[in-house]
C-alpha cells in the first residue's frame, strides 16, 4: 500500500503522512517547499514520485518515472549523451528535485559546453587560474585509480566507486596543471557516511565499527575491507601516504571514518592517487554547498574530543587539522559565491540564468 507524504495542511486521510516534513531541518523544509512550487508551476497536475529506496513512499518533491528530462535545464539530450559515452550512472535519486547531482549538473554543465565561459567564471573563484581545459562529472580518475582503491570492477562512474561530482582541469599563470575536485551538496545535512555501517541493521555487525581497536586492526574490524567483492577496499593502507594523520585519532568510540570523514577520506585518497599517477598536477578538493545549509559544517558527537584537541569548530577546519602534505587543504566555496561569479563574469545565457533563479532561488 502506498504512503503519500504530503505537505503540512494537505493531509486528507490516514494513508497520507506529513510527519516527514517536520523531521527535516529548517533549510531542508525551505528548499522542499521551493521545489514543490517549482514543480507545480512548471508541471501542473503531475503525480508524486516514489522514493528510490522505498517505492511505496511517494513525495511531492519527487517526479514520477518518465520525467527525467524535466529536472535538467534544457540540456538533457546532451547530458545523457555525455553520460552514456563516459559510462556514467545517474544517481537513483535523480528524479528528486532536491538531488545534488542534478543541482551540480544544472549549474555546471552549461560551462562544460563552453570552456571560455567556464574560464571567465572560475577566474573569479581561483585568482591564479589562467585557463580551463575541461570539466568532467562523476570523475573516478583516468584508468586504474579505482583498482588501487580496491573498488569493484563492476562499478561505474557514479556507482560503487569513489566518484567526484565535478572535476575542473585548469592551468595557472605559471602553467602548472591543477585539478579541482568539487564535492557538491544541496540539502544533505552533511558529508556522506560509510554505507557499510549506516545501511546495516545488525547491531553485532555495527559493533565492529564501534570497537576502539578498529584503528589498530582495520583488516579485522572494518566492514569495507572484507566480506564481498564490494568490500575489499584498500583505504586504510593508503591513508598515511595521502597525508591523513590517523595518529591524531585517540577516541575510544570506534571508527572515526564512519560519518562525514568517510566521504572526505575517499576523495582525498583519490586525489592522492591521481597526483601519484600525474605528478605534474596539483589536485585539491573543494566543498561547494549552499550558504544556509549550516548542518553541513556540524561535527558529530564522536569527533568532539578531537575537535577540542585541534581547537576547531566545524567539520572543514577539523578535517584540515588532520591533513598534511602531500595533500592540500579542503577548500570551501558557497553556491551563492559561485553564482555571483557567474553574474559578475557575464558569461551566461539569460534563459539559463532565469531557470536557476526560479529553480534554486539564486
Amino acid at each position: 500500500m502506498n504512503t503519500y507524504h504530503v505537505l503540512p495542511g494537505k493531509k486528507r486521510n490516514d494513508s497520507e503522512d506529513e510527519g516527514w516534513f517536520h523531521r527535516m531541518n529548517q533549510f531542508q523544509r525551505k528548499e522542499t517547499l521551493k521545489q514543490v512550487v517549482f514543480r507545480d508551476n512548471n508541471f501542473p497536475g503531475i503525480s508524486n514520485g516514489p522514493y528510490s529506496k522505498n517505492p511505496d513512499h511517494l513525495y511531492p518533491h519527487i517526479l514520477p518515472p518518465g520525467n527525467e528530462s524535466r529536472v535538467y535545464y534544457g540540456d538533457y539530450d546532451d547530458i545523457k549523451e555525455y553520460f552514456d559515452e563516459s559510462g556514467i550512472t545517474f544517481h537513483t535519486e535523480s528524479l528528486n528535485l532536491k538531488s545534488s547531482q542534478v543541482c551540480c549538473i544544472n549549474l555546471l554543465f552549461p560551462l562544460k559546453k563552453d570552456i571560455s565561459k567556464a574560464t571567465a567564471v572560475f577566474k573569479l573563484l581561483f585568482p591564479n587560474l589562467q585557463n580551463i581545459s575541461k570539466i568532467e562529472f562523476e570523475y573516478t580518475g583516468d584508468d586504474n585509480e579505482y583498482r588501487e582503491l580496491g573498488e569493484p570492477e563492476s562499478g561505474k562512474r557514479g556507482q560503487n566507486r569513489t566518484s567526484i561530482d565535478a572535476a575542473v582541469f585548469w592551468k595557472d599563470k605559471s602553467n602548472i596543471e591543477h585539478i579541482s575536485f568539487i564535492e557538491w551538496k544541496y540539502t544533505e545535512p552533511g558529508f556522506g557516511g560509510c554505507s557499510a555501517f549506516n545501511d546495516t541493521d545488525k547491531d553485532e555487525v555495527k559493533l565492529k565499527c564501534l570497537n576502539q581497536r578498529v584503528l589498530e586492526s582495520p583488516e579485522e574490524y572494518c566492514l569495507v575491507t572484507t566480506g564481498s567483492p564490494l568490500r575489499n577496499r584498500t583505504y586504510w593502507k593508503l591513508m598515511e601516504k595521502a597525508g591523513i594523520d590517523i595518529n591524531l585519532f585517540t577516541s575510544k568510540e570506534g571508527c572515526p571514518f564512519r560519518g562525514p570523514f568517510y566521504q572526505l577520506m575517499r576523495q582525498y585518497l583519490l586525489a592522492y592517487l591521481v597526483t601519484k599517477n600525474k605528478p605534474e598536477a596539483k589536485v585539491e578538493v573543494v566543498s561547494m554547498a549552499f550558504e544556509n545549509n549550516a548542518s553541513i559544517h556540524k561535527i558529530p558527537r564522536y569527533l568532539k574530543d578531537l575537535a577540542a584537541t585541534q581547537n576547531t569548530k566545524d567539520i572543514i577546519t577539523l578535517w584540515n587539522s588532520i591533513i598534511k602534505p602531500p595533500s592540500l587543504p579542503l577548500g570551501y566555496i558557497t553556491v551563492e559565491k559561485f553564482v555571483k561569479a557567474v553574474d559578475d563574469s557575464g558569461a551566461y545565457d539569460e534563459s539559463w540564468r532565469n531557470y536557476i533563479k526560479e529553480r534554486y532561488g539564486l
